[in-house]
């Protein structure tokens, strides 16, 4: 299918887009471009045997969470110019 100035005002139209009489020609040629990529794409990948559903079933993919301590407090508190005896103080943001 060729997309011609005709479709990319239907488009335009549907998608209550203002475009301007010059714009038209370059986004014809954009659009054909994608177009041809996306037949490219389909042309070349080969979904033989692949069912159209094939991640359907997946659960959980993520791996387990695992507990540890990645940095003692008393050194992050030791970076802060200004702290509590456990949290960082910072400048009030928001009144």
């Amino acid at each position: 299918m060729e997309i011609n100035e005709k479709i990319v005002t239907y488009i335009a139209s549907l998608s209550r887009l203002r475009i301007e009489e010059s714009e038209i020609g370059p986004l014809s040629e954009e659009l054909n471009g994608i177009l041809g990529y996306m037949r490219t794409v389909n042309d070349s990948v080969d979904t033989e045997g692949v069912q159209e559903n094939a991640a359907d079933g997946l659960v959980n993919v993520m791996r387990e969470d695992a507990v540890a301590v990645s940095f003692d407090r008393a050194e992050l508190l030791e970076n802060c110019p200004e702290h509590t005896d456990s949290t960082p103080v910072v400048p009030k943001t928001v009144d």
